[in-house]
């Protein structure tokens, strides 16, 4: 069951009566990812991303996963999506309700690669306040360690990925904020 706890009344930097949201996987959920995988690293962090147009609607996800896939030669895959400037970033989605952190990182990893992984760890998990105009969004963001098996790489979702590939260094991202977080991400995984 996804943990999805909605408050008329959060406050925070921004004032008091937004309305938030809070998306991540169920106690339950967490307590067995734990068991496998072992408690990670936390860091919370607010993103303003009072700049962008977004209205109010409770989502149907439980948290993000951010996929850093890692070969034998130390090279990493990133995807390029589809309808943006050819920026790289690591293949990542949404989870769907109910799924967890390793189904959805698995589906993830064949949808945005065309491979097969074997989710090795999941080291990071960043807990941001997302806020955005009117309404506040706390997003769990679950990084994971995996290793793909095989290389190569053939997206399946072509819709929304136009390229992957792997690296040994970190590919072109002209987006700041995407720039940014790969750089902090690839520094501590």
């Amino acid at each position: 069951m996804t943990n999805r706890v909605l408050m008329k009344d959060h406050t925070d930097a921004l004032g008091p009566t937004r309305p938030f949201i809070e998306e991540r996987p169920s106690a339950e959920q967490l307590s067995e990812l734990w068991g496998r995988f072992g408690s990670p690293r936390f860091i919370d962090c607010t993103w303003d991303l009072s700049h962008l147009d977004e209205t109010f609607s409770p989502l149907s996800c439980s948290g993000e996963v951010v996929l850093v896939l890692r070969d034998d030669r130390l090279k990493v895959v990133y995807v390029a999506r589809r309808g943006y400037p050819k920026d790289w970033f690591f293949p990542m989605d949404r989870m769907k309700k109910n799924e967890s952190v390793e189904e959805a990182a698995i589906g993830e990893a064949y949808e945005e690669t065309g491979l097969k992984i074997d989710v090795l760890a999941i080291p990071l998990i960043y807990v941001v306040d997302i806020i955005f105009n009117d309404w506040t969004l706390k997003r769990w963001h679950f990084i994971v360690s995996g290793k793909p098996h095989g290389y190569a790489l053939q997206p399946i979702d072509k819709e929304e990925i136009e390229e992957a590939s792997f690296f040994q260094e970190r590919p072109h991202n002209s987006d700041p904020f995407l720039k940014r977080w790969s750089e902090e991400i690839s520094t501590r995984v």
